[in-house]
């Protein structure tokens, strides 16, 4: 895939993920349309044979009409990021079987075609689903008292979550972004890859996260967060050490605040650095550039809020070849004042006099 004029492959996870919800999609809308019956029963009769991650065959049908499947009945009822892993997910196994020549030219754009077309439901009208059920802030008053209770904690994992908490608030990272991400003693900075590159959901490969901004003790946290990420790496037990932080963290929130219909994660971490650069003042493509964004309206929209940060937490110093990267299509709404009046809304970005 070509990102910014090079070419990105996909890691083996993102392929393994790809691949089996395209499995668990081919499948689910096979059993759909054969559950509907007579109505669909030319296309359920007209079926392809496929081979899953391991080469073992399962039947659907066809990926374009799978993919019209998709466009007809589940589209609307999923959210806009739903939506995008679903086609993402369908386009790599197209590509894989046109690379296997299962699939012509001609008919793979057909199927992209399809795919591109999909448009997601409001996510306003549609049920809280697991992501969306996820606090997207954490304010300093709730991390102290989790904090507070992570030093009481006997687990294995009590200080090291402290220690990843910290660091992503600093910095921003996505929690899988720790495992490739290196720190330069000279530029007092830390290099991340971008995790959404391949989903061409990034201004690039890397973005940069300066640290010049931040005291000693910042500084420590984070490399130290560096440090125990590799060691797990290196280990090959990376995994157990995000489900141990993860899954601690979900018990020690749930039992502080019982009654909260949203539950703290490690991400609500990146939430909170989102909030943080917004309320000090950060341009839109500034702070995306510095989430590892393609544009500025996945922050501005489906980040934490400025009305959650807190000020001066921002970097002094940011890649201005990262920020110019970013596609800027965010549209600010407020509210003005017509003549009569009435309260009418107004894009401040478009607005002439």
């Amino acid at each position: 895939m070509l990102v910014n004029g090079q070419v990105v492959e996909k890691s083996l996870e993102t392929k393994a993920k790809y691949l089996k919800r395209s499995k668990d999609l081919i499948e689910r809308a096979y059993k759909e349309a054969t559950q509907k019956g007579l109505e669909f029963k030319k296309i359920t009769e007209n079926t392809v044979i496929y081979h899953d991650i391991l080469n073992q065959a399962f039947i659907g049908m066809s990926l374009l009409n799978t993919a019209v499947w998709f466009k007809r009945f589940w589209g609307k009822e999923l959210r806009p990021p739903t939506v995008r892993q679903y086609r993402s997910s369908l386009k790599y196994f197209t590509e894989r079987e046109n690379l296997n020549n299962k699939v012509d030219d001609a008919y793979k754009k057909r199927i992209f075609e399809v795919l591109d077309s999909i448009e997601a439901g409001d996510k306003k009208l549609l049920p809280h689903k697991t992501s969306s059920a996820k606090q997207k802030h954490l304010k300093e008053d709730k991390l102290s008292l989790i904090v507070n209770e992570l030093k009481n904690n006997k687990s294995k994992w009590n200080k090291m979550t402290i220690v990843w908490l910290y660091s992503a608030i600093l910095t921003g990272l996505r929690p899988c972004e720790w495992r490739k991400t290196t720190y330069d003693a000279k530029n007092d900075c830390l290099h991340v890859s971008n995790a959404k590159v391949t989903n061409q959901r990034s201004h690039g490969e890397f973005r940069t996260i300066y640290l010049t901004h931040l005291d000693e003790k910042s500084k420590k946290n984070i490399l130290a967060h560096i440090s125990i990420t590799k060691h797990h790496v290196d280990n090959g037990i990376v995994e157990e050490y995000y489900r141990g932080c993860s899954a601690l963290l979900r018990k020690i929130s749930s039992g502080l605040f019982p009654k909260a219909k949203r539950h703290i994660t490690l991400y609500s971490a990146r939430h909170q650095y989102s909030a943080n650069l917004k309320a000090s003042g950060l341009k839109s493509n500034e702070i995306a550039a510095l989430m590892g964004h393609a544009t500025d309206e996945t922050a501005m929209e489906t980040y934490g809020k400025k009305q959650y940060g807190s000020k001066g937490l921002q970097p002094d110093k940011i890649s201005l070849e990262e920020v110019s990267k970013v596609k800027v299509k965010y549209k600010q709404f407020v509210f003005n004042v017509n003549p009569n009046n009435t309260p009418t809304k107004g894009k401040t970005r478009s607005s002439k006099k």
